[in-house]
């Protein structure tokens, strides 16, 4: 009894291991966005800052500016290069305050969005990701970090945004513990 046991034990473990291995994959290997129109979030509802060679844009609806490439990105004047950033919280909350402000607005200092900034650049006519790629290119489909903490939750888990798809317009968040490291976005206010 104890050697079948023994060997379903390790069968479960081998197929559990598998999974974990797939589903890690799966997430490397990332499917071609597909959007249908018309656009909830249009290239006409954002703005190119002046003075940021593009690598800002103005949400004209909200008022929020917008870094157009996650944290860990660069802005080559086309489009977003290098990889975004994995990080903790508590390093992003350091890299918002050592952000350095653009000439564009040097009052105005860049932070994590709230989960409800972070959440209206999501457009529900696209997935994988859910987001218009030509404003924020190389955005991959994955839960990203934002500065909400989850009420009545002693360990102070945050919320993040799950920019993979959207549900029926709709959007999905996931918890984040403080030690956990995902990529962002940072934000600003419009002067």
């Amino acid at each position: 009894m104890n050697q079948l046991f023994g060997k379903f034990k390790s069968s479960l473990v081998l197929h559990t291991l598998f999974f974990v291995v797939l589903m890690q994959a799966s997430t490397l290997i990332q499917a071609q966005q597909q959007c249908h129109e018309p656009l909830t979030r249009p290239d006409n509802r954002y703005e190119v800052v002046a003075g940021t060679q593009g690598g800002e844009v103005k949400d004209t609806v909200t008022g929020y500016i917008w870094q157009r490439c996650l944290v860990g990105m660069n802005w080559n004047g086309v489009t977003c290069e290098g990889s975004p950033s994995q990080m903790t919280y508590d390093a992003l909350v350091d890299v918002a305050a050592n952000m350095p402000r653009t000439t564009a607005s040097p009052q105005t200092p860049w932070r994590i969005p709230d989960m409800y900034q972070l959440g209206s650049l999501l457009e529900s006519s696209c997935v994988s990701p859910a987001i218009n790629l030509r404003i924020f290119p190389s955005t991959p489909p994955v839960l990203m970090i934002s500065g909400t903490v989850v009420p009545n939750n002693p360990t102070s888990p945050l919320w993040g945004i799950n920019f993979r798809q959207t549900f029926g317009g709709g959007w999905t968040q996931g918890t984040i513990a403080r030690r956990d490291i995902y990529p962002a976005r940072l934000i600003r206010y419009s002067r």
